[in-house]
């Protein structure tokens, strides 16, 4: 009998790890020694978590291949890899139109017991579509931002960024400051970036983000005018999931912009809309939901090729065995970044 420790989640803080029975490697299957995860917002989302209880988590591994099965091709046992925990089936209704994200085989494809433990199994589709090698010089670390670094990107398309552009990111967090850099690979020509922390305004910064308003000691959409010759943003990239910050994209947006909401609200969440303006002002409002194994190939591309500063993202490293606190410090939101737990 093979066995794993894994964070299992009960609610709240109760996180416990917990030993685990992993299941024999069938045909087309990989077992993964992980050496590193990341925390997502949705880890430490006790609404989002609370439906799956009790529940094994983390979504963003990467680690070494220890086992595999046959007919596995591109993959031996000792290569390093990203193991994406959804995939999509790529026929159905829903991928014919490029959407991904909202096919039922990617919902429902995932590893086993998830991506908070010392060692996972990683089934067929996975294994086939979205298990990536680490190339040479490209950390565990780094391999655990693909997939977060994915979602950023699958967003950023969407948002229809012009050459010169002035973005308004709201939200200076680790997915924040994503979206600073790619913001200016995709052609902005200015980049403005909302929060109310100072250690997280002053990371803005270092990562390329021109100017910084503090919410809580500034007018957003008027400051944002004066730094932008009157006008408000042609793109808002809204990177928390608070009701306020969305009053403050609507408010900071400009006639013809886009709103890109990449930050999920809780179920209860209803928004209020002057209707009059938004269609007058002819607005776009976009949604983006996680990433597809295109994007994933794209995030690998642009972190192995040092375009996203990964230093400054990469804040902290805890041991599995003291995930407890590294949940506790991503929910404070201060003085953090990516937190990575390792095992």
């Amino acid at each position: 009998m093979h066995t794993a420790k894994a964070a299992r989640y009960y609610g709240g803080s109760d996180i416990r790890i917990e030993t685990v029975e992993l299941p024999e490697i069938k045909e087309g299957e990989i077992k993964v020694r992980v050496k590193a995860c990341g925390i997502c917002g949705s880890d430490i989302s006790d609404w989002y978590m609370e439906p799956r209880v009790p529940t094994y988590f983390g979504h963003e591994p990467s680690g070494d291949v220890v086992e595999v099965g046959k007919n596995v091709k591109g993959l031996k046992e000792g290569d390093r890899v990203f193991a994406h925990h959804h995939v999509p089936c790529f026929v159905c209704h829903y991928c014919r139109r490029g959407y991904y994200t909202l096919c039922r085989t990617f919902k429902e494809s995932a590893f086993f017991p998830g991506g908070f433990a010392d060692h996972i199994v990683v089934p067929k589709l996975n294994v086939e579509r979205d298990t990536l090698l680490l190339p040479e010089g490209m950390s565990h670390d780094e391999g655990t931002l693909i997939e977060p670094v994915a979602c950023c990107i699958k967003g950023i398309k969407r948002a229809n960024i012009h050459i010169g552009d002035a973005i308004a990111v709201i939200g200076a967090g680790f997915m924040g400051l994503v979206h600073v850099q790619l913001a200016r690979m995709f052609g902005a020509g200015k980049v403005i970036v909302v929060d109310s922390v100072p250690y997280r305004l002053e990371k803005a910064k270092e990562l390329g983000s021109d100017h910084t308003i503090n919410f809580k000691e500034e007018e957003v959409a008027g400051k944002f005018k004066d730094l932008n010759e009157g006008r408000g943003a042609d793109v808002v990239i809204l990177c928390t999931g608070q009701i306020n910050a969305l009053q403050e994209a609507m408010a900071t947006a400009e006639k013809g912009s886009t709103v890109y909401i990449f930050a999920p609200f809780t179920p209860d969440v209803f928004f209020p809309i002057d209707l009059n303006r938004f269609f007058f002002s002819e607005f776009t409002v976009y949604t983006s939901y996680s990433a597809s194994p295109i994007e994933t190939r794209e995030a690998l591309t642009l972190i192995s090729g040092k375009r996203i500063d990964t230093k400054k993202l990469i804040t902290h490293r805890y041991p599995l065995e003291r995930i407890g606190e590294a949940l506790e410090l991503v929910k404070t939101a201060k003085e953090s970044l990516k937190v990575i737990v390792t095992a």
